[in-house]
């Protein structure tokens, strides 16, 4: 598999070094495997990193937050978590139904089978994505106003 923690951890502290030495807002690399996954990185000066890994056919990605050094280590693929709650449509995701109220749920928060979790905007409609199932938010895995794809991980709840 093209997804290697240690690597890309040390590919994310090159890149944010490059960032800091150069002053710039945000980095990105991209490469293809062997294996017909494309792997794509993006830091940003807010210390946030993602990498993507999706096969070439595929309109699904999988996208893993790379923690600080001395964080949690993340899960390897959050879409095979059992609780993981996926985007049902491609469109624009909001945490929370204003942009000044609170989100909809948080991490740690105990919510309820049906309880909205995210909005999707798709064709100006405002789709209420609900809780497949109860449980505590363990992982918000999508930032506010971020476009999303079919199948894309949006929450895990266990």
């Amino acid at each position: 598999m093209a997804f290697q923690l240690k690597k890309d951890i040390e590919l994310v502290e090159s890149l944010s070094k490059i960032l800091s030495e150069h002053n710039l807002e945000e980095i990105s690399f991209s490469r293809r495997t062997g294996t017909n996954e494309q792997i794509s990185v993006r830091v940003s000066a807010h210390r946030s990193a993602r990498v993507e890994v999706a096969p070439r056919e595929s309109v699904t990605h999988r996208t893993e937050e790379i923690p600080d050094p001395g964080g949690e280590v993340p899960d390897a693929f959050p879409e095979n978590h059992p609780g993981l709650i996926t985007a049902p449509m491609v469109g624009t995701i909001y945490l929370s139904p204003e942009p000044d109220a609170r989100p909809f749920v948080e991490v740690g928060q105990q919510i309820n089978e049906g309880d909205t979790v995210v909005i999707i905007e798709a064709m100006k409609t405002m789709n209420h994505i609900p809780a497949t199932r109860p449980g505590v938010v363990r992982r918000i895995l999508v930032e506010n106003a971020s476009a999303v794809e079919y199948g894309a991980p949006l929450v895990i709840i266990e």
